[in-house]
Order: structure tokens, then sequence, then C-alpha cells
């Protein structure tokens, strides 16, 4: 076997440690599309097979998959006091969750919107697990106006719920019917998010005990928002980063030596 052979089983080593399927924050747990027939239930995760539970107090359906305009996980919450959550028991604390979000109401009626991750499961809803004496992160988009700590075009971090750790006000404003790209990465006590691939908000958590493992999931509160293409992916252990960085190193190495000899 030649030496740049062993080192591209190396590298197939490497990322089998870490996992099968594997992205740039890790190994990909979850992932749901939602392009599925029309349903009041979200079923089950297409990759993964994690079932989706849900909550839609204080009224049924609030959750459904639609085909129209696009095929989403559609949560309608306003106007109605309740805060529709979906949830699936990933088990997870150093994790990167993202999804598709976009506006489906007019923007001076629309109110929060989100993704949630080191949540309980089964979750209370997206605005009631205040009650829980681990209640876990929402990573949410605020369209309108609702208070001084979440104005308009705002993406907020909040800890139970109804603590906000850290909020931006975020430019251009969210426009309905547009889809914008949710991440926050979590790893220990730092808590990254984006918007579009864009860094907004990079907090350190404060208060010990909160890198817990939970679950992972999508909401709303007083507001209508499609969400499409979530995903879950475990971030890996920095032992298992170093396996893939020696790994691409001897990779390097060789190829550099081979294109020395050859020239």
């Amino acid at each position: 076997m030649s030496l740049i052979t062993r080192s591209l089983a190396f590298v197939a080593l490497a990322a089998a440690l870490v996992g099968t399927t594997s992205t740039a924050w890790g190994a990909l747990i979850a992932y749901d599309d939602f392009e599925r027939p029309a349903s009041n239930s979200l079923g089950t995760t297409p990759v993964g097979g994690y079932l989706w539970s849900e909550t839609e107090n204080p009224e049924g359906d609030r959750i459904q998959l639609v085909n129209a305009p696009i095929s989403a996980a559609d949560f309608n919450s306003r106007g109605s006091g309740s805060d529709p959550t979906a949830v699936i028991n990933v088990g997870l604390t150093d994790v990167s969750v993202s999804a598709i979000m976009r506006s489906d109401l007019v923007a001076s009626n629309n109110y929060f919107g989100g993704i949630r991750y080191r949540v309980p499961f089964p979750s209370a809803g997206f605005a009631s697990d205040v009650n829980f004496a681990t209640g876990g992160y929402s990573v949410e988009i605020t369209q309108a106006l609702w208070d001084a700590g979440r104005v308009a075009n705002s993406v907020s971090l909040r800890w139970r719920n109804n603590d906000v750790l850290a909020s931006v006000v975020y430019a251009p404003t969210f426009v309905t019917d547009t889809d914008y790209d949710l991440r926050v990465d979590a790893i220990g006590d730092s808590h990254k998010v984006y918007v579009d691939g864009t860094l907004v908000i990079d907090y350190t958590e404060t208060t010990a005990g909160r890198d817990i493992a939970g679950a992972a999931g999508i909401g709303t509160f007083y507001g209508n928002w499609l969400f499409d293409n979530f995903t879950v992916n475990a971030i890996p252990e920095p032992s298992s980063f170093a396996l893939i960085s020696l790994a691409i190193g001897v990779f390097g190495a060789v190829y550099s030596r081979r294109r020395e000899r050859n020239s």
C-alpha cells in the first residue's frame, strides 16, 4: 500500500470514528425537510428517525405539515395565545441546531419564532418551560416590536424563555415570505448565533450548571412561521477534532512530498 493510499485510509478511519455522516460541526444526528403529505402531525424526521413531540396548548392544529406555499412545518399561534413547540429527544449538550425560517404573516403583527436546544423532553411549550427547573435555551427572531427587551427585527438568546441573555437588532429588516437561515452552535458555556451565516450573537453563559443535555426543536409565540430544513448536529469532542486534523495533516505532508518528487 502506498503512503498516499495509507493516508486516505487514515482520513476515512478518522471520519468513521467521528460519525458516519459528518458536517463542519460534527456528526449529523437529525434532519427534516418536511416534504411529506399535508398533515396535522409532523411525524418522524427522515434522518435520525426521531418522533416529533408536539405541544399545541391551548388549542390543537397549531402545528401542521403544509405543501403551500412551500413544503414546511407551519406554526400558527398569532392571536391564539398559544405557544406551540415541537422537539425531538436528541439528548445533546454540545450541539448545532439550525432551521430555515419564513414569516407567514404581515410584519407588524408577527412576533417570536425560533429554534430550541437543551430543553426538557417533552416540552411544555415555546414560552412555558419557565416552569421547569432546567428550561433550556431558545434562539428567536422577533419581527414586530414586543417590548424594550425584544424590539422589532431582533434576534434574541433566552434561557427558560423569559430570561433574555443577549439581543441584537438585525439589519436589514426581516421581510415576510423570505427565507432566513437561523443557527446556533452551543459548546459548553459558549453560544454563537448566526443568521444566513453571519455571526450576530456571541454569548458566554455566566451561570454554572446550564450545559446540560436535552431535546432540540422549533416553536413560536404570538407568531406565524414556516420552518424548513431543520438540522441537528452533534459537535464532536476535541479529541475527535484532533484525530481529523492529524489525518489531514498526514495527508497534506505526503501529498507535498509526492509533488516535490514529481517536480
